[in-house]
């Protein structure tokens, strides 16, 4: 008699995700869904977003800017991290650009990344691998 194996829906939804990117599928449906789960990682890992309503009330210093509706973008990743200490002499910020799945660069992205200017992530695990490093760095 074979014992049946449950997975609680957690266990599944990784299951489900490890073998997407072993397959080297996209994680996620759309770049946009991408999107939204960094910054609810941000969130999660201290950084707000600097808009008027957390520049007045968070008293936190680490920062994440990202622009929206940049669909033609050449000059800015999709992300600017940002951790300050001592006022701008010990401030560090990195650039990300996430990009879901094989998605291409453009031109310009492309040539920021060249320069290592960007850090370019295709899924949360290498987003979480270079804010890790790169604040690590701080």
């Amino acid at each position: 008699m074979t014992k049946a194996i449950t997975w609680t829906q957690a266990e599944l939804d990784r299951h489900n995700r490890k073998m997407k990117l072993q397959r080297g599928d996209p994680e996620f449906e759309t770049e946009a869904e991408f999107q939204a789960t960094a910054e609810r990682w941000l969130r999660q890992a201290g950084f707000m977003p600097r808009t008027p309503a957390w520049i007045a009330n968070h008293h936190g210093r680490r920062w994440y800017i990202h622009l929206n509706k940049t669909k033609a973008n050449p000059i800015m990743g999709d992300l600017l991290l940002i951790a300050t200490y001592e006022g701008l002499a010990q401030s560090s910020c990195i650039e990300i650009e996430l990009k879901n799945g094989n998605a291409p660069l453009s031109t310009e992205q492309g040539y920021l990344l060249k320069r290592k200017e960007i850090v370019v992530c295709r899924n949360m695990d290498e987003f979480k691998t270079a804010v890790y490093e790169w604040s690590g760095k701080d």
